[in-house]
């Protein structure tokens, strides 16, 4: 983070991209499927405003990024759907996301929020991504194409039922 462009916000895809990429070096000689779920594990804890500290005690004393609004189709709420599926998928199964996804959306509905189908398509996505992520040896290269487009976003709808399609 601290290598880019400084702003308040950062597409979703500027921090796949090197993260999947740090994931594949890693993993050359090792588990890839365990890399792409760190790379998720971590991703999620940055896109909540969450330190690594908060799940490992030893990392509390890491460095902290910088902090920035991350962006999926221009919303943050979008990115938050994705990222926490895609954490509950990799770690918990399709299963539970899709059910943790559900509940949040009920209990939404009781509330000045209300239920929203877009929050669903964009959890649907991020349970499908985890999911593709873990068949890739390098997810990476399949992204990469997306960063600095003008709308790097523009590739990584979440779509019905289908997980982010960037080719």
């Amino acid at each position: 983070l601290s290598r880019t462009a400084r702003s308040d916000t950062i597409p979703l895809i500027d921090l796949l991209v090197p993260l999947f990429q740090l994931a594949a070096e890693r993993s050359a000689d090792g588990n890839p499927m365990a890399e792409n779920r760190a790379a998720i594990l971590a991703l999620t804890l940055y896109v909540n405003g969450s330190s690594a500290g908060s799940v490992l005690p030893s990392a509390k004393s890491w460095p902290s990024p910088d902090k920035r609004k991350v962006l999926l189709s221009k919303r943050d709420d979008f990115a938050k759907h994705f990222i926490v599926s895609a954490a509950l998928a990799a770690y918990a199964g399709t299963p539970l996301a899709d059910a943790v996804g559900v509940y949040k959306e009920i209990v939404d509905s009781r509330s000045a929020s209300g239920f929203s189908f877009n929050d669903i398509a964009a959890d649907r996505a991020g349970t499908r991504s985890a999911q593709k992520y873990s068949e890739f040896r390098c997810f990476c290269d399949r992204c990469e194409r997306y960063r600095g487009r003008k709308n790097p976003s523009s590739g990584f709808k979440p779509h019905h039922g289908g997980w982010i399609r960037v080719c």
